[in-house]
């Protein structure tokens, strides 16, 4: 015959062995879930004479000034052990630049703008409702002062150790 201590200390048991087993499912479950890193860096675009011809080249940042041309690349691998689908990277544009309207890019991703801070995003070129002084209303071109930052959605599967690199340029203001 067991007694109410036995049953309890078998309950416990019990409760405890579940609870591991939530756990570990649990751990075990994260462990399988994609992980995407992202390292920023940027460079500044200069133009330089080679053979007789004016190429553009990317060098560190050292000092930037009005007018300057700056590249963003955002390098994304998934560390985690499940593939990533449709991952979202999103970035906002650095206080003090410009974006340059159509400079972003990256292999299958695709491309949407804000400029509400993030909250809502289109596709580029972005355009707004604007009440003439005749009253009628036309779309217009949203100046690229007035963006505020970009998402790309990657439309393929991330493996487990794969990547990409998306990109962007701004203008110091």
């Amino acid at each position: 015959m067991t007694s109410v201590a036995g049953k309890r200390c078998i309950s416990t048991v019990l409760l405890v062995g579940l609870f591991l087993l939530v756990l570990f499912g649990m751990a075990s479950a994260q462990e399988q879930r994609p992980n995407i890193a992202l390292k920023a860096t940027a460079s500044k675009e200069t133009k330089v004479l080679r053979q007789g011809k004016w190429v553009v080249e990317h060098v560190p940042v050292e000092k930037a000034v009005k007018g300057d041309t700056l590249l963003y690349a955002i390098a994304y691998t998934n560390e985690g052990r499940a593939p990533a689908t449709d991952a979202a990277i999103i970035d906002a544009i650095p206080s003090g630049m410009v974006y340059v309207v159509g400079s972003a890019a990256g292999k299958d991703a695709e491309i949407t703008c804000s400029i509400d801070g993030g909250k809502t995003f289109h596709k580029p070129p972005l355009k707004r409702k604007v009440r003439r002084p005749d009253g009628i209303e036309e779309d217009r071109l949203v100046p690229q002062e007035m963006y505020t930052h970009i998402r790309w959605v990657i439309h393929r599967t991330v493996q487990p150790g794969m990547g990409g690199t998306v990109f962007f340029k701004t203008t110091v203001r």
